[in-house]
């Protein structure tokens, strides 16, 4: 939005509010789980140790293999699929102006609008 639209400042307040929102929405859901699978497990040979593991949360195996899935999705591949869409939206708009602009007219580029207020 910020390199899209940038001079669009009226919206950019309700926006922000509504994405803010929503990330700490999901950071919150996506985060219980946390709270009921992982414990401390304390070893005490060859000394004293204690340490936050999912062990034993699991009755099979396929249940953890599906939760660690589901983590991997949530943290890697949902945040690089936003990034993807986002970078791809943002290449195909220049691209779109830069087209525009060549087949519009001869003129030379010039890095201001009619106006003369740089863009």
């Amino acid at each position: 939005s910020a390199i899209l639209n940038p001079l669009g400042i009226t919206e950019a307040k309700r926006k922000s509010k509504i994405m803010l929102t929503v990330a700490w929405s999901m950071s919150v859901v996506l985060s219980l789980p946390q709270m009921f699978i992982f414990h401390n497990v304390t070893i005490t040979v060859p000394e004293n140790f204690t340490q936050c593991t999912t062990h034993g949360s699991f009755v099979q195996r396929w249940q953890e293999t599906l939760y660690n899935m589901f983590t991997f999705s949530c943290l890697f591949l949902l945040p690089l699929a936003i990034m993807i869409v986002c970078y791809t939206r943002i290449f195909i708009q220049i691209s779109k102006q830069m087209t525009k602009k060549k087949l519009s007219t001869d003129e030379p580029h010039l890095r201001c609008s009619k106006n003369n207020i740089p863009k």
